[in-house]
């Protein structure tokens, strides 16, 4: 729970934002990013927010069924053919939390 602690104090941040919206969670280009504006960024934000509220709140379970059902991950991954997503970053979820 410490790690859901530190993404609720830093989910705010653009830097947070920007790593999440390129993760499978999200499933943004780096092009993707170049072109969002303030409005679509903090919509990556709420999101963020809204998770970490889920996990304090109602649990690890809730979280993982709130994310998968949320962000489309099965669909987005599975589409690719071998399963498999390249990300021009690291986005483990302390990378993310940073």
């Amino acid at each position: 729970m410490a790690l859901a602690s530190d993404c609720a104090h830093t989910a705010g941040r653009p830097s947070r934002a920007r790593t999440a919206a390129l993760s499978w969670f999200f499933g943004w280009s780096v092009a993707d990013l170049d072109q969002s504006d303030d409005a679509k960024l903090g919509g990556v934000q709420d999101q963020l927010f809204k998770w970490v509220e889920t996990l304090e709140t109602q649990g690890t379970v809730a979280f993982c069924a709130k994310v998968w059902s949320d962000s489309g991950v099965a669909a987005r991954v599975l589409a690719t053919g071998d399963g498999t997503v390249t990300t021009p970053t690291s986005t483990t979820s302390q990378d993310c939390c940073r």
